[in-house]
């Protein structure tokens, strides 16, 4: 009797999706958006407003991330998003070069083995410390785990070329932040609200 009802009682908690984080590789992309699941992937030339300066530092970031790791990883993750996160969309100077380096990502390691999973899921990242869009729009309010298939991995490498190629950017959607957006209006701490809203 004890098991029938614990098993019932966690059938309604699956069946209502009120069980925390999906390990579901299958997601509402697929469902809501042919356009983006059928983008092209491309690689995208710099915007003009940004300045040769603005490149080395970008260019040297991203050299950071992928080849020196550990602590100067993280603190040049946090410069290059933070050039973008207040920026107006129309300004932006650093998202259509992660873009382009998950096309780089995707010819040079694939999405099959470690090395190129990770680097799609740090571009991933650092793109919803952006914008917002995955989480709100599409559903998606984690980002990629290593466990995933590859598909899933290309699939978000598709979502985000639509999403710079069309200029879906000019939207702002805040980014995710699970603390804050997943808490009832009452419960929310004010202190905990995502910057820009």
């Amino acid at each position: 009797m004890r098991t029938s009802v614990c098993l019932l009682i966690l059938a309604a908690v699956v069946l209502s999706g009120c069980h925390g984080r999906l390990k579901n590789p299958t997601s509402r992309i697929a469902r809501t958006n042919t356009g983006a699941r059928k983008a092209e992937i491309e690689a995208y030339p710099w915007p003009d407003y940004v300045t040769g300066e603005d490149r080395v530092k970008i260019e040297d970031g991203l050299d950071t991330i992928f080849n020196v790791g550990g602590r100067d990883a993280q603190l040049a993750e946090r410069l290059l998003v933070e050039m973008d996160r207040k920026a107006d969309a129309d300004a932006f100077r650093i998202v259509g070069r992660l873009v382009t380096e998950m096309k780089t990502v995707l010819e040079t390691h694939g999405v099959e083995e470690y090395e190129g999973r990770s680097r799609v899921m740090v571009l991933d990242r650092m793109l919803r410390k952006i914008d917002g869009v995955m989480a709100r729009r599409f559903g998606e309010e984690y980002g990629l785990d290593i466990d995933y298939p590859a598909s899933r991995f290309e699939r978000t490498v598709r979502t985000w070329n639509w999403w710079y190629r069309e200029g879906r950017f000019i939207q702002r959607f805040d980014p995710w932040d699970p603390r804050y957006d997943m808490q009832d209006e009452e419960e929310q701490d004010p202190d905990l609200v995502p910057a820009g809203s």
